[in-house]
């Protein structure tokens, strides 16, 4: 019997992936049995972006020139361990799937995508700096 929608879809013979994060656990952790809980609610391995593994690096332009850790931190992307950002990966996998989909003529899909932003440290495109009008200040952590 299943007891989440995760289960209900997976009943109805649904096509089910994610992509990312979608819960404040580790996906990957105990609470899942390290297994994300596939095969159970996902049809699909799921899907991590590699270069979430770069969460910590000290990629933030700093004042003197160095890189840090920053709370917030614009960064140019191409420059980023991997050329990417985490988010971004998740979007083009996402976008894939997608694709793949409307071409394909397969059962109905159920695909779950998390961002890990606003999540800490706000790592983001600089080419969306001045998109916003935003106050912030780049403190160390």
């Amino acid at each position: 019997m299943a007891d989440c929608m995760l289960g209900i879809v997976d009943q109805s013979k649904y096509l089910t992936d994610t992509h990312s994060l979608l819960c404040h656990f580790n996906p990957a952790g105990i609470s899942s049995n390290w297994s994300d809980d596939q095969p159970y609610s996902w049809s699909e391995a799921p899907y991590h972006p590699p270069t979430q593994r770069y969460k910590e690096a000290s990629v933030c332009p700093q004042t003197d020139g160095s890189f840090g850790r920053n709370l917030v931190c614009p960064v140019e992307v191409k420059f980023q361990p991997g050329g990417s950002l985490p988010d971004l990966q998740t979007l083009d996998e996402a976008t894939k799937f997608l694709r793949a989909q409307s071409n394909s003529s397969l059962s109905p899909f159920f695909l779950a995508v998390g961002f890990h932003k606003p999540h800490v440290p706000l790592k983001y495109p600089t080419k969306y700096r001045g998109k916003y009008n935003c106050r912030c200040t780049c403190n160390s952590y």
